[in-house]
């Protein structure tokens, strides 16, 4: 139960910071998913690089103009 109990404060605390900051939860959100295709967007390119040996992009012809 202590560990409840605890675990209920720290969220309570967590939610005062941030009321108190002012970034409203859309932002925060917002942001979160930002940063998350960054991560992932960094992390599919050096595994991209290190197989194919930085050949990490094709690149493709334009529309030919018939």
């Amino acid at each position: 139960m202590d560990r409840q109990v605890a675990a209920l404060n720290a969220l309570r605390e967590i939610q005062d910071a941030f009321r108190r900051s002012g970034i409203s939860e859309d932002e925060l959100q917002k942001t979160g998913r930002r940063v998350r295709r960054e991560i992932v967007r960094r992390r599919y390119t050096a595994k991209s690089e290190k197989t194919f040996g930085g050949v990490g992009e094709v690149k493709r012809n334009p529309p030919s103009k018939n």
